[in-house]
């Protein structure tokens, strides 16, 4: 599997391999800035960096390379030179420099830029993600940009966040998730103050009030106060079993938000999402889960502890 994302990776064009690097980024961290592309083009164009992080007064700066082999370390190099010599942001309040690049990375190559970032600025670090680095993470962490590759690894019933509200208001009856959220500021305390207490939290209420945009918000407002969790969403699919999906998908000794959105259509589903969190012993697994009034106290007897809203 590894080595069908590794081909599929190589085959892509200079801008598609630019922007799946750039949908990586957007996953691992909260706001990425993109210098290096057209605005609402698969086309990257001349900037520098190609993608930037704020993190409060300091930056990670990104540089993506598709280049042969051949040239790869005179080009590498010369990504880590412009970072230090645009003129906008001085090297001391750049924190990393990440390079991505759709070949190899060899000891000799890491060796010879780390000592190249060495001689013009030690203080920064330094990471090199080749392409064989880079389908590794997709396959351990990422299975949606594997799908935006065409190699289905999963099911598909769980889903990054941007991934999942892609796919919500795909239906027209659905009222969409991408709208602001306004006047429950009260709810989202009482909500993170639920999870710091407990690892399952469910969210129950009326058919259309707004508990799966509720359920956004909370994830994303307890992951800004814990940075180390990931937030992924679950939606049935079918009768497919789950199971496989939860070992590929969520690594033990990280950190997870699960939301399961309408718990009450997962059926036997949502037997193996408890049983799966109950041998989740090396890591932390909050789950939250949206169910309609009538079906809460099926949800309620399946878990061994809860708080609801």
């Amino acid at each position: 599997m590894i080595t069908e994302i590794e081909q599929r990776l190589l085959s892509c064009n200079g801008d598609k391999f630019a922007n799946l690097c750039r949908l990586y980024l957007s996953y691992k961290y909260n706001i990425i800035n993109s210098t290096g592309f057209v605005l609402g083009k698969e086309k990257s164009k001349k900037g520098t960096p190609d993608n930037f992080i704020s993190i409060r007064d300091f930056y990670i700066f990104n540089e993506i390379t598709t280049v042969d082999k051949k040239r790869l370390l005179p080009k590498l190099k010369k990504d880590i030179e412009h970072c230090f010599n645009q003129k906008t942001i001085p090297p001391e309040k750049i924190l990393k420099i990440i390079l991505i690049c759709n070949s190899e990375i060899t000891t000799s190559i890491q060796e010879k830029l780390n000592q190249y970032k060495n001689s013009v600025c030690s203080t920064v670090d330094l990471e090199l993600i080749g392409i064989d680095a880079f389908a590794t993470i997709i396959f351990k962490e990422y299975p949606s940009i594997a799908r935006e590759l065409g190699v289905a690894i999963d099911s598909g019933q769980i889903l990054d966040v941007s991934e999942f509200i892609s796919q919500y208001e795909k239906s027209k009856f659905a009222t969409p998730l991408s709208n602001l959220f306004l006047n429950r500021e009260k709810e989202l305390e009482e909500g993170t103050a639920l999870l710091n207490l407990n690892d399952c939290v469910i969210i129950s209420g009326q058919a259309g009030i707004g508990k799966t945009k509720f359920s956004l918000e909370l994830a994303k407002i307890y992951q800004e106060k814990n940075t180390s969790y990931k937030i992924k969403y679950i939606r049935a699919n079918g009768i497919l079993d789950i199971w496989e999906d939860l070992k590929i998908q969520i690594i033990q000794n990280q950190n997870y938000i699960i939301v399961i959105d309408d718990a009450n259509k997962l059926k036997s589903n949502l037997d193996l999402i408890i049983n799966f969190k109950n041998n989740f012993n090396t890591g932390s697994l909050k789950l939250i889960f949206t169910v309609r009034n009538y079906v809460k106290e099926d949800i309620q007897n399946k878990l061994r502890s809860y708080n609801i809203m």
